[in-house]
């Protein structure tokens, strides 16, 4: 099965606004549908990418929920090939998946419980590619 992770949410974005980059593949749409999920096209190129938000992923008490939990994350500025940061990350996952990128190499937080619960609701939009989420790199901005 293969592994992706994925997750970075800024500091200033809507929840209910976070777009999925999604293919154009009946199976996504299909998954989605079958779990009430109402997806709306929000933007296309000409290479076929379709960009579906989803608002019904979180609800605004989810959101308000996952806003305040984001409060008590174990947060860090972190200095990669480029020089300190100018955004503060945390990254959680599955233990084993280590993720690096620019010269940083980030080992997983335990998935926080509001965090999990989001995991799960996504993962109707991996299975109906045989991915799993194995990661959330989130970050905070000033």
């Amino acid at each position: 099965m293969e592994k992706a992770g994925a997750g970075d949410y800024g500091d200033g974005d809507a929840p209910e606004r976070v777009a999925f980059i999604l293919n154009q593949q009946a199976a996504t749409l299909r998954a989605l549908a079958e779990r009430g999920l109402d997806p709306r096209l929000i933007s296309a190129d000409t290479q076929g990418v379709l960009i579906y938000q989803i608002p019904l992923l979180l609800s605004p008490s989810d959101a308000a929920e996952l806003f305040a939990d984001a409060k008590s994350w174990p947060w860090r500025t972190e200095t990669d090939d480029f020089g300190r940061q100018q955004r503060e990350s945390v990254y959680f996952g599955d233990e084993g998946c280590t993720f690096a990128y620019v010269g940083l190499s980030l080992r997983p937080q335990p998935w926080p419980p509001m965090l999990q619960r989001i995991r799960e609701r996504v993962a109707a939009v991996g299975s109906a590619h045989n991915c799993v989420l194995s990661g959330c790199l989130a970050n905070r901005y000033p």
